[in-house]
């Protein structure tokens, strides 16, 4: 299957914004890069901050995607409902993360950047990940998780599940299932109240 123009440019755009950084990183050689002339990038895409917002939210789809429970957070009702749902959703997560390093790798330069704004964030975290919020604001309705914001507590998930995933990226391994239920422990243990 070949990639349209659109899919080449966000491609080539992970692979430089990753390496070289966003200054660094002209709207020429996206580009080049992706082999295309700079007036089909700007065709896409009406700047490079629009583009590297929607490589964000493009990223997110993605890792969601291959995330997305099976029943909606707010029926979750007991404490081990959630604590099973979270466990697969840190697995998923963890997975896809691993899998797909150049995407992890860009969620770590970026997701606290000036280069992605806040609704692209909040969009992020309400519609496309909407699923993890609802999770955590499940768990403060039954009062198993900590009454922090919220948004702090997806952050929390966020950044904890991007170091373990980096710590087997950079090992080149796989976690065993000790290790996956150890390291969703760690989770679980930091949001519970």
């Amino acid at each position: 299957m070949s990639l349209s123009k659109r899919e080449m440019i966000l491609a080539a755009a992970l692979e430089l914004f990753t390496e070289r950084g966003f200054q660094a990183t002209s709207t020429a050689l996206i580009a080049k890069t992706a082999g295309v002339a700079t007036g089909t990038l700007f065709h896409h895409f009406e700047s490079k901050e629009a583009l590297i917002n929607q490589l964000y939210l493009d990223i997110k789809l993605a890792m969601a995607t291959a995330m997305v429970p099976e029943k909606s957070m707010s029926s979750l009702s007991s404490v081990e409902q959630l604590k099973v749902a979270a466990a697969v959703l840190w697995r998923q997560a963890l997975e896809w993360c691993i899998t797909h390093h150049k995407e992890a790798r860009f969620f770590a330069q970026y997701n606290h950047s000036p280069y992605i704004d806040k609704q692209t964030v909040a969009q992020a975290q309400t519609q496309v990940l909407g699923f993890v919020t609802e999770l955590i604001e499940q768990g403060q309705a039954i009062a198993i998780f900590k009454p922090l914001p919220a948004p702090l507590l997806y952050e929390v998930c966020h950044g904890l599940m991007l170091q373990t995933a980096f710590f087997y990226i950079e090992a080149e391994s796989r976690p065993s299932e000790t290790d996956i239920e150890q390291t969703f422990g760690l989770l679980w243990d930091a949001l519970h109240a």
